[in-house]
């Protein structure tokens, strides 16, 4: 690899990069926080998959309270302790420490695990890059660069508006709602995603990095991270081992050593370590095993990856033909090569979950298409119609999707508010303080409403009965019996029957939100089981008796 110091004038090109680069993904963020008030606190979600951050809270509150194998609070089936969640873990401990709120210390990881990745990926690209310009083009290519979505929507608006749940998965371009496969979306995201794409990238550089010393003390530290990684973000492993074992027998090819090979295998080795724990939690613990049954991440057509990386995939084309031309003597760009081509054959094998390998795609694609990018520019002349041509290109790469990035994320309207999942009222956060007050970590809680049930576990641990929709074991019924439960059924026998529910449920406080609820049931201020212990303007709690 090219060894390069670099000068005080190449970091400050990464320091102006980066910089725009933090601000953006924590636009969204901003965009909500400065719009709290005294009756609406910001809960710490933004606008990319809002109800999942919620979750995180669920986890890093219970890592504030000193747990470390957590559970789901998503359900309040019998369960065991068994998820080992050391990131949420830490950030609560933090939280707990410093004092602060739960959302302030998931920000700050946030921040800092960008900070980090940020850094290391300026150290990494002037490793391959031979000029700080083509580095610096590289850097902003793997921090901007995007898709055509935004193009797709405005041409089938109507679709956009119409389709949720599945059908976006098979309708829309990857880049509109797949953030682990662009970089800048990713970085959006929770700490979790932050830093399995910093650990993938370190693992990767740490292997190539020391593919040649006899000492195998690296490994075993870049196997230590593995195993970290593939406890927090299982599905990263099918993804190393692909790239990894395949780079490994193209060493054994070029140089005829078997050393990369064995140090792949020491690296991968903490990986399945990891992975064999995971499959026991799977295996002993039904609820997590109904949990990953419901999580159906799979592949979409791959039109919508064409759509979602844009002009991505020719200038890749380009790169690549560059890089085997010119650098096949390179083991880091060959790795990186290696990576940008084994994902597509990961992406449409016939698994449940293949979606998930875009983890950390982008970087490697889009190193590769500044590659590409460079040589067009090279061709264009020094005349206006370089400049045109070269800022068309640009324009077509990063800029465009740029500009929906900022339109999702400055986006408001009065409606978020009380939508949910973004910020939790004064009379919710007055149920929270009661049954903070009240009730005991266990007990199990009725909530009319999945998003007042993300809302209490996220600052609570006290599982739900129905809350995410993957993460609730049975969803389908449990909603049934939900909207059953919830109906103003009173006979006798129909309250015999919420009677047993509510016991066999393992119930102790049932939760009414009537922002919600056409009407309120009248039954629930008569039912003898049941005892009203919280009311105000819209909110209701009753105790089980």
């Amino acid at each position: 690899m090219t060894e390069r110091t670099p000068t005080r004038t190449n970091w400050t090109g990464y320091v102006l990069l980066g910089t725009i680069f933090l601000l953006l993904t924590n636009l969204g963020y901003l965009n909500f926080a400065l719009r709290a008030t005294p009756e609406y606190r910001y809960t710490g979600a933004n606008q990319y998959a809002p109800a999942d951050k919620l979750v995180y809270m669920s986890m890093i509150q219970q890592g504030r309270e000193g747990i470390l194998f957590m559970k789901n609070l998503h359900t309040t089936d019998s369960q065991r302790g068994l998820l080992l969640s050391p990131n949420w873990f830490i950030i609560g401990q933090t939280a707990r420490i410093l004092g602060v709120s739960n959302n302030f210390s998931y920000q700050l990881y946030r921040i800092v695990l960008t900070l980090v990745f940020l850094w290391f990926l300026a150290v990494v690209i002037q490793k391959i890059c031979a000029t700080s310009a083509s580095a610096l083009t590289a850097y902003a290519f793997v921090l901007f660069s995007g898709g055509l979505g935004w193009l797709y929507i405005s041409k089938h608006a109507i679709i956009g508006s119409m389709i949720n749940g599945i059908q976006k998965f098979i309708f829309l371009p990857s880049d509109i709602y797949v953030t682990e496969g662009n970089t800048l979306l990713n970085f959006t995201q929770a700490p979790l995603f932050i830093l399995s794409q910093l650990l993938m990238l370190l693992s990767a550089y740490l292997l190539v990095q020391y593919k040649d010393a006899r000492s195998y003390w690296w490994d075993i530290v870049n196997a230590a991270l593995v195993a970290l990684l593939i406890l927090m973000h299982p599905y990263d492993l099918p993804i190393l081992a692909a790239v990894f074992a395949s780079w490994a027998v193209w060493e054994l090819w070029r140089t005829n050593s078997m050393r990369p090979m064995l140090k792949a295998a020491i690296v991968l080795a903490g990986g399945t370590l990891a992975m064999l724990y995971n499959v026991h939690i799977i295996a002993s613990e039904p609820v997590i095993a109904e949990w990953l049954k419901q999580n159906l991440v799979y592949s979409p057509p791959l039109r919508n990856y064409l759509w979602g990386y844009g002009m991505l995939i020719p200038l890749w084309l380009l790169g690549a033909v560059q890089l085997w031309r010119d650098k096949r003597n390179n083991p880091l760009w060959m790795l990186l090569l290696i990576w940008s081509i084994v994902v597509w054959i990961l992406l449409y094998l016939p698994l449940d979950l293949n979606r998930r390998f875009t983890n950390g795609f982008h970087i490697p694609l889009a190193l590769i298409a500044s590659v590409g990018f460079l040589r067009i520019y090279s061709h264009l002349g020094r005349s206006i119609v370089k400049k045109i041509g070269a800022g068309l290109l640009l324009w077509g790469t990063v800029l465009s999707s740029l500009v929906f990035f900022l339109f999702v994320n400055l986006y408001f309207a009065p409606n978020v508010y009380g939508y949910g999942y973004y910020y939790v009222t004064a009379e919710e956060q007055g149920v929270i303080d009661f049954l903070a007050k009240e009730s005991s970590p266990g007990q199990g809680l009725l909530v009319s409403d999945e998003k007042l049930a993300f809302t209490l576990t996220s600052q609570l641990n006290r599982p739900v009965f129905r809350g995410h929709d993957h993460q609730t074991p049975h969803l389908l019924l449990k909603q049934q019996q939900v909207d059953w439960f919830f109906a103003d059924q009173d006979t006798d026998t129909a309250l015999e029957r919420k009677r047993v529910f509510l016991s066999d449920a393992r119930i102790a406080y049932v939760i009414v939100n009537a922002h919600r609820l056409i009407t309120i049931p009248r039954w629930l201020d008569t039912a003898s089981f049941l005892e009203k212990v919280f009311d105000s303007d819209k909110l209701r709690v009753y105790r089980v008796r």
